[in-house]
């Protein structure tokens, strides 16, 4: 019975995250083709989903075991928090900055955008908004969970599939996975706020101003890093060359900010 309602949650988190690629189907002539740049993507998309959910699983059962013990937890969620920041960050500017060689590395020509209609790569772009959104929600979806605070949580839930559905209905028959994609965005924008302001109101964290600023130098010299090697990726070789210069790269910016030293 306790964890009934946390299931209906994950049950709503996969409705608004997945009824698209059906609706898609439903209400498109062209779904094959639709689904076949989209679809693409939102796989790519549960591989970044993965990310915040290992790492606040691993992390739940220490602040369960504090939180019962009546200790401080605020440290150990701010801690949390800006790793899960980093690694949105991350997987949002890779995905908005380098969709189009990430696509032609995976894929073939045929999945790239042209002139006359998106591609598997347009979709990356719109869809790094809510991979990014997504860690605060976990984070969110967690705090709650800690605390078994199911109602405001299934009640926000509810509220995503509700607008999810809406939008996605009205949308998708105009303009396919794109709409499908401004629909996601708006979700994830909505349930972010929500569910970040209501899970740090039930537990809240501590992150300093120094740490935010790290994050956001961080941010914008990842973000300016990409932008200037963007034009050297005209293929697959360079593409995996870039990947590799830009992971050193990323390393580099991590231990000159401290970031290594979250995992101790």
């Amino acid at each position: 019975k306790s964890a009934a309602p946390f299931g209906i949650a994950f049950l709503c988190m996969a409705l608004y995250r997945e009824f698209d690629i059906t609706l898609i189907a439903l209400l498109r002539d062209d779904f094959e083709l639709q689904n076949a740049y989209y679809g693409f993507v939102t796989r790519i998309m549960g591989m970044g989903f993965l990310i915040p959910t290992f790492l606040l699983n691993s992390t739940l059962p220490i602040l369960s075991e504090r939180d019962l013990k009546g200790e401080d937890t605020r440290s150990l969620l701010g801690k949390t928090f800006l790793i899960i920041l980093i690694f949105g960050s991350i997987i949002l500017l890779f995905s908005a900055l380098w969709s189009r060689p990430i696509i032609q590395l995976l894929t073939t020509e045929a999945y790239l955008s042209t002139p006359a209609r998106p591609g598997a790569d347009t979709a990356l772009r719109l869809m790094s908004i809510p991979m990014f959104l997504n860690g605060i929600i976990l984070f969110g979806f967690y705090s709650l969970l800690t605390k078994n605070s199911w109602k405001k949580l299934v009640l926000a839930l509810l509220l995503g599939v509700v607008i999810s559905l809406v939008m996605n209905l009205i949308l998708i028959p105009k303009t396919g996975f794109v709409g499908a994609a401004q629909t996601s965005i708006t979700v994830h924008s909505i349930l972010a706020i929500i569910l970040l302001f209501t899970g740090a109101k039930a537990m809240p964290f501590r992150l300093s101003q120094a740490e935010i600023c790290k994050w956001i130098v961080f941010t914008v010299l990842l973000g300016g890093g990409l932008w200037i090697v963007r034009p050297l990726l005209t293929g697959e070789i360079e593409t995996i060359i870039g990947l590799g210069v830009m992971s050193v790269y990323m390393l580099i910016l991590m231990f000159t900010l401290g970031f290594n030293k979250l995992i101790k």
